[in-house]
């Protein structure tokens, strides 16, 4: 995004929630889904600011559809070689390799951040000591989602967790140091990951 482009706070919102949808489900939201993740009571409300996010040049829209939002400046490629089956015997180089796989969706967005995780007791989550852990920023999570999360406890750091049900309620397991269960409804979901980057 230019820094040139003034925004308000909402209108940034919109349109990190819209390149997160996107990334996420590979279409754009409709104004409906824009609306409820706002908690906006009218349509026109989100239309306002999706006709300003268009005059600032960040927006394209079509009519006629209901997905009809596009990124005006669409995400650069992160592209690598793609070898499909590969063997112990395997000896292609790299110039014969024809397909390549795209990562730009997991690594590019105004709302990913990473963070890199230690500890020994990362297995439920099946991360390993020292990856890095490729988060979306959000405020809610389902069940087996990796999240990073706020305890609220004085002092306390935010923390890897694993969102699994206790009964019929949701609980977040936290991970690295010590692992205990944290009641969601007295923690505060700050992202959900969405990939992870492993050296080996």
């Amino acid at each position: 995004m230019d820094p040139r482009i003034t925004l308000t706070a909402r209108q940034r919102q919109i349109h990190d929630f819209i390149r997160a949808f996107l990334i996420e489900h590979g279409k754009a939201p409709t104004v409906r889904e824009i609306a409820k993740h706002f908690g906006i009571h009218s349509p026109n409300g989100v239309l306002s600011h999706l006709r300003a996010l268009e005059r600032k040049g960040l927006l394209i829209r079509q009519t006629g559809t209901a997905r009809a939002i596009q990124l005006a400046n669409p995400l650069p490629p992160v592209k690598l070689p793609l070898l499909h089956h590969v063997s112990a015997e395997t000896k292609l180089p790299p110039a014969e390799i024809k397909d390549e796989a795209d990562f730009t969706l997991l690594f590019q967005a105004d709302s990913l951040f990473c963070v890199r995780v230690y500890g020994k007791a990362l297995a439920a989550a099946r991360l390993q000591d020292g990856d890095y852990v490729i988060l979306r920023v959000a405020s809610e999570a389902h069940e087996g989602d990796v999240v990073l999360v706020a305890t609220g406890e004085p002092g306390e750091p935010a923390r890897i967790g694993l969102v699994r049900r206790e009964g019929s309620e949701l609980q977040v397991e936290l991970l690295a140091a010590t692992q205990s269960l944290a009641d969601l409804n007295k923690s505060h979901i700050l992202a959900v990951a969405v990939g992870v980057v492993r050296q080996f």
